[in-house]
C-alpha cells in the first residue's frame, strides 16, 4: 500500500515536471518565433528606404543634370534618411523594452501640462491637413509618473490619429485624473478599426485595414503603437483600442496612481 502511494506521488511529480517543461519550451518557441518575425519585418522596413535612396542616386548620376534636379534628389534622400532615423530610434526603444531596460523615471508631474506640450508640437501638422486638434482636461494634475513615457505615449497616439483623419476631421485628446490614476484618451473621427485591427493595433509593424489608409501620409515605421504598449507596460499602465459608436477610433492608456 505504501509503495503504491509513493509510486503515485512520484508519477504525479514527474507529470507536473513535464507540464512545467512543456510550458517553458512553448514560451521559448513563441519567443523565438516572435523574434524571427520581428527581425524579418525590421529588415524589410530598413531595406525599403535604402533601396529608394540608392535608386534615386543612381539615376541622378547617370548623366549631368540641372541643379534643380539634384535638389529634388537631395530632398527625396533627406526624407528617406529622416524615416531611417525615426525607425532606428523606435527599434532602440523597443530593444530597451525587450531587455527590461525601459524603466520609468518617476517624478511628481503635471500630466495635463506634459500632454498639452506634446499636442502643441503636433498642431502645425494638424492645421496643415485641416484637422481640428482638441485638447481637454483639468487645469492641472499632480501624479507620480515618468514624464518621458507619458509624452511618448501621447505623441504616438496623436500622430497615429492624424494619419487616418481626413480634411475637416477632428482628433480629441483628453486627460483625466481619478483615484485610479491618470487616464489618457485619444479619439478620432476617421474610418475606425475593424475587429481584427482592434485586436492587434499594438503589435510591431502591424498593418491596419486599408480603409484606414489614405495614402503616403499614413506611411510610418509601424512601431508607434508598439512603443505606446511598451511604454505603458513599463509604467504599469494598460493600453486599449476600440471603436466609437458614432464612428472613429479611440485609444486609451490608464497610468496607475502608483507606478511600479
Amino acid at each position: 500500500m505504501g509503495r503504491g502511494i509513493q509510486a503515485y506521488a512520484e508519477t504525479s511529480e514527474y507529470q507536473r515536471l513535464v507540464e512545467v517543461l512543456n510550458t517553458m519550451l512553448g514560451r521559448i518557441h513563441s519567443a523565438f518565433e516572435s523574434q524571427r518575425r520581428f527581425t524579418a519585418d525590421a529588415s524589410h522596413e530598413l531595406r525599403s528606404p535604402l533601396t529608394a535612396m540608392r535608386g534615386e542616386i543612381e539615376v541622378a548620376l547617370r548623366r549631368p543634370r540641372q541643379p534643380e534636379e539634384y535638389a529634388r534628389v537631395l530632398d527625396s534622400t533627406l526624407e528617406e534618411v529622416t524615416r531611417l532615423s525615426r525607425l532606428t530610434e523606435d527599434l532602440l526603444t523597443l530593444a530597451r523594452s525587450d531587455a527590461g531596460a525601459l524603466t520609468p523615471q518617476l517624478a511628481e508631474s503635471d500630466s495635463v501640462e506634459i500632454v498639452t506640450r506634446t499636442v502643441e508640437r503636433l498642431r502645425a501638422r494638424a492645421e496643415e491637413k485641416d484637422i481640428e486638434l482638441i485638447m481637454e482636461g483639468p487645469d492641472s494634475t499632480s501624479a507620480l509618473l515618468d514624464p518621458g513615457l507619458l509624452g511618448q505615449c501621447a505623441w504616438n497616439l496623436v500622430d497615429n490619429a492624424l494619419k487616418y483623419v481626413g480634411p475637416g476631421g477632428h482628433v480629441r485628446v483628453t486627460v483625466d485624473q481619478d483615484a485610479g490614476g491618470i487616464l489618457l484618451r485619444v479619439e478620432d473621427d476617421g474610418p475606425g478599426l475593424r475587429d481584427l485591427d482592434a485586436a492587434n493595433p499594438f503589435e510591431r509593424f502591424f498593418r491596419a485595414d486599408e480603409a484606414r489608409t489614405r495614402g503616403p501620409e499614413t506611411a510610418g515605421t509601424g512601431l508607434g503603437l508598439a512603443i505606446v504598449k511598451a511604454a505603458s507596460e513599463a509604467h504599469g499602465a494598460h493600453a486599449t483600442a476600440d471603436n466609437l459608436l458614432e464612428g472613429g477610433a479611440r485609444f486609451t492608456v490608464r497610468f496607475p496612481a502608483v507606478a511600479p
